[in-house]
């Protein structure tokens, strides 16, 4: 079963390490000056990580871009070549469409001579 904190918990953990921390300084044993050469370390070691998170997040969204750059290129081929198919489908079609009225006419045609009838003759 999860515990609920009251709301000011993490203000007061957040307080309570703070206050550590400067008591900790307050009362090591080095000098002011080797504790401020410590923390120079320290804060010139945490910059270079966050240089270095920094350019592997930058790598990252390249290479992603790199990546959708290639599925984009891939699907406008794809989309040519179904464009490209759909035309020559719809040329068939009608092409077809057209060679079936002209037989279905020119059958017409021989079966009740040159004139066009509106209505089928009674047989």
């Amino acid at each position: 079963m999860a515990e609920k904190h009251s709301p000011n918990a993490l203000g007061i953990t957040v307080i309570a390490m703070v206050a550590g921390f400067v008591a900790g300084l307050l009362m090591a044993p080095k000098s002011g000056a080797e504790t401020r050469k410590d923390l120079c370390k320290k804060a010139e070691r945490y910059e270079k990580k966050a240089k270095d998170g920094l350019e592997a997040a930058k790598e990252t969204a390249d290479e992603g871009k790199r990546e959708l750059k290639a599925l984009t290129d891939e699907i406008k081929i794809d989309a040519k070549e179904l464009g490209s198919d759909a035309k020559v489908r719809a040329r068939r079609t009608i092409t077809h469409a057209k060679t079936g009225a002209q037989n279905v006419e020119s059958k017409a045609r021989q079966a009740w001579g040159d004139r066009k009838y509106r209505t089928l003759p009674k047989e």
